[in-house]
């Protein structure tokens, strides 16, 4: 005996039926042919009819309720889970090593906190990503409530400076007002610096001694709540600066960030950024130091791929991402380099570059665009066959 319930293949037809019609479905737009049995042979089918029969019922009933719907709350209301509104789009974070460490950049259409100490380089990395997203020529937003960036230093990190809006509203819930109308006018990237600098307007107008209970907390999570809608529906991203606090408790870690849990709940990606280190050395043949921080990177969220990965990268305080001597390693770890006659290749698929007798002559090679280009392509071409082998085996483990 057939199931007594709605078949998927039927089901499929008339949402897709539905979504596909101008106006509102009549009958005859139903596949009858797909659930009425054929009369010529009900003879042979007289055990099962009764269940088509009842099919037939729901599949009609969930069409006038599905024209009920459209009528009353606009059209596109219902639609397929393999809608493009749910495919996952991503976009670079402008270092390939922090890209893997990810397993997919940043989601576009998601909200991204990134937190950590002070001078643990949130704001350069943000920079970055501004910068790669112009280099697509793509509108970016920068909302500056710290007013701590300067334009030399954003200079300094090739953005055009030219191009890129800014703002530094006064009360957070400007801010978010703000930021909900920049999204609906076509803005794809806002970074937000910080969401500890917020100031309620509640807060701003009361006197310092008044203790305000869960004020920012309560703007926050109203601010996810409007936001977020808005943001899948424009395929815009919003990278949320927050700073960490210490908090009077014996756990491990007793750093939390600021502003309650709205944001780390609704946040897709939430990235610990750490100063391990500060270091200096001094250049040959020149009379100046070079300093840098070895920064160490933590995915302690990642609602689009595998979590808890970690990663140390140094960046200079001119805001230079020294990443040469990773990917050297993690090319040489992976199988990219082939050796014939004492000449070092990378290699993957049909596309290869010749590196010389010397691997450290990689690390001159990312300093030319195209080149590094080449060389981030074969990485990434190779992330994405590692990561449908790890779906593949996650699927075949459970199911």
């Amino acid at each position: 005996m057939i199931e007594d319930n709605i078949n998927k293949d039927d089901l499929q037809e008339v949402v897709k039926t539905k979504i596909g019609s101008k106006g509102p479905i009549e009958k005859k737009d139903v596949r009858e042919s797909n659930l009425v049995w054929d009369s010529d042979k009900s003879a042979q089918k007289s055990d099962i009819a009764p269940a088509y029969k009842k099919q037939q019922t729901k599949i009609e009933k969930m069409v006038k309720d599905m024209d009920k719907i459209s009528t009353d709350l606009g059209r596109g209301r219902i639609k397929l889970a393999n809608d493009e509104s749910y495919i996952l789009r991503y976009d670079t974070t402008s270092s390939v090593m922090f890209d893997l460490a990810l397993w997919g950049w940043y989601a576009i259409g998601r909200h991204i906190e990134i937190f950590g100490i002070q001078s643990s380089g949130k704001t350069t990395m943000s920079l970055h990503a501004i910068r790669e997203k112009q280099s697509k020529w793509e509108i970016c937003w920068f909302v500056d409530l710290e007013r701590t960036v300067t334009r030399d230093r954003m200079m300094d990190l090739w953005i055009d400076v030219d191009m890129l809006m800014t703002a530094e509203p006064e009360y957070a819930e400007d801010a978010i007002d703000e930021i909900e109308i920049m999204i609906n006018s076509w803005v794809s990237f806002i970074v937000v610096d910080s969401v500890a600098a917020m100031l309620p307007r509640q807060e701003a107008q009361s006197d310092a001694g008044d203790t305000q209970v869960m004020i920012m907390g309560r703007v926050m999570s109203k601010a996810m709540r409007k936001l977020t809608p808005v943001m899948h529906k424009m395929w815009a991203t919003v990278v949320w600066l927050n700073q960490t606090r210490k908090t009077i408790t014996m756990s491990k870690d007793n750093n939390v960030t600021t502003w309650g849990n709205a944001l780390p709940f609704y946040a897709s990606q939430r990235i610990k950024m750490h100063r391990n280190q500060a270091l200096s050395a001094q250049l040959k043949d020149d009379n100046w130091n070079i300093c840098w921080s070895n920064i160490q990177f933590t995915v302690v969220k990642n609602k689009t791929s595998s979590p808890f990965e970690t990663l140390t990268l140094p960046i200079l305080y001119d805001g230079y991402i020294d990443e040469g001597k990773l990917i050297q390693k993690y090319l040489s770890d992976n199988g990219f380099i082939q050796t014939r006659a004492k000449t070092h290749y990378i290699e993957y698929g049909d596309d290869s570059l010749e590196v010389g007798t010397n691997l450290k002559e990689i690390q001159s090679m990312l300093r030319d665009r195209e080149k590094k280009q080449r060389i981030t392509s074969m990485m990434l071409d190779q992330y994405q066959v590692e990561k449908k082998k790890r779906s593949e085996i996650a699927r075949a483990r459970y199911f």
